[in-house]
């Protein structure tokens, strides 16, 4: 793509993609039952308006579903193969934000405070991956949205726990490091207050929940093999995501 792009003026009114401040669109073929990507420097908006206050009227759903976009978004920046020492940082400050509130911004729509502090949460989180990129979740995420229709960011969240677990095997110590600097025991710990955030906030946690059985595993298995899935520090070949899929049945 050759020449300047007319400028984009964005005005988020959700908290979690960060679209705002990243040169990245999807573009959604519902007949084909797919979804890609379009990343290019000129879909960098020229102003990105932030304004906690559009967020106020965000369901309770919504702003779950968003608020976990936010959390995937930062979490595979910070092990994404291709992470950098700043978005390692706006990573871990976008995580410190979603862990601590997100659940106020669920119970109580109308806390500014939550608003605002998950509004900066999103604009960190998409800071952090817009150079390092996704990874895992949302190569795996993909299907779960064109297949059974399930939002972004829970489809992001069904794996998020999972893929913490598993990519505490790379660069032993690094991912249980940014737990502690989180106030975790470990990475373990922190996978599982995922897990409790997406009871919490009423996401789904099971394939069967969004209406996949073990019979979808090898579809979920091609459909995930996404340039995203090699950001990923573990290597993910058809048996691990196979036995992943199958852990979440």
């Amino acid at each position: 793509m050759k020449g300047e792009s007319l400028p984009l003026i964005v005005i988020p009114t959700t908290a979690g993609t960060g679209s705002e401040v990243t040169p990245v669109s999807v573009l959604t073929d519902a007949a084909a039952g797919k979804k890609s990507s379009i990343v290019h420097p000129c879909l960098f908006p020229k102003l990105a308006v932030i304004d906690p206050e559009l967020c106020l009227s965000m369901p309770p759903n919504l702003t779950a579903v968003t608020g976990l976009d936010a959390l995937a978004h930062a979490l595979e920046a910070f092990w994404s193969k291709n992470h950098q020492l700043i978005c390692d940082a706006l990573a871990l400050e976008a995580s410190r934000k979603v862990f601590e509130y997100l659940p106020t911004a669920f119970k109580d729509g109308s806390n500014l405070k939550a608003r605002a502090e998950m509004c900066e949460a999103s604009v960190l989180a998409g800071m952090a991956f817009a150079l390092p990129r996704t990874a895992g979740s949302h190569a795996c995420s993909y299907a779960f949205t064109t297949a059974y229709d399930v939002p972004h960011g829970e489809a992001c969240a069904l794996t998020l726990a999972a893929f913490t677990r598993i990519n505490c095997e790379a660069e032993e110590g690094r991912l249980h490091n940014f737990a502690r600097q989180l106030g975790f025991k470990d990475a373990y710990a922190m996978a599982d207050r995922i897990d409790e955030l997406k009871q919490l906030t009423g996401m789904r946690m099971t394939l069967g929940q969004i209406g996949a059985t073990k019979k979808a595993v090898p579809m979920l298995v091609e459909s995930s093999k996404h340039p995203n899935l090699l950001n990923n520090p573990v290597a993910m070949d058809d048996g691990r995501l196979s036995a992943l899929f199958e852990s979440l049945l």
